[in-house]
This record gives structure tokens, sequence and C-alpha cells, in this order.
């Protein structure tokens, strides 16, 4: 996932799983105008299948959910 700052200031995301795994929550400082990426091995840890909520510091009211499963080909287990 990428996390992009289009505003003036520095802004801190909060990363928290809500399923499949245990550990977290994870932050990420991004300074104005600047972009941080990183991933989660979904496919090595939690047989693909990912569901996390991203927050931002500076709006209470903003945050997106991500869930899902990747497919590979190989079989896989159903959540």
């Amino acid at each position: 996932f990428t996390l992009t700052n289009a505003s003036a200031g520095p802004v801190t995301f909060t990363v928290r799983s809500n399923a499949y795994r245990t550990d977290g929550p994870w932050t990420y400082t991004v300074p104005a105008g600047a972009a941080r990426e990183d991933h989660f091995n979904a496919v090595a840890y939690q047989d693909g299948w990912y569901d996390f909520t991203i927050l931002a510091d500076i709006d209470g009211t903003w945050s997106r959910r991500y869930t899902g499963h990747i497919e590979t080909g190989a079989p896989s287990v159903t959540g």
C-alpha cells in the first residue's frame, strides 16, 4: 500500500488489523507532500486473506478499510 499526504503538514497514519493478524497497529508519519510505501505478506502468513483499516491523525472522520483475498492460482484456505 501507499500512504500519500497532500496536506501542508505531516500526517501520522495508523494501520490496524481487523482480522487474520494479531500484531500491530502500525504507524507511519508521512511529511507534507510525500508518500510512504509498505506491504504485508498476506499470501505467506494469512493464506492470502487481509482485513485492515487505515486512520489519519489529522481527521478523526477519515478512514479506509481494505479487505479481501489475493488469488495466486494455488489452493487456499477459506476465511
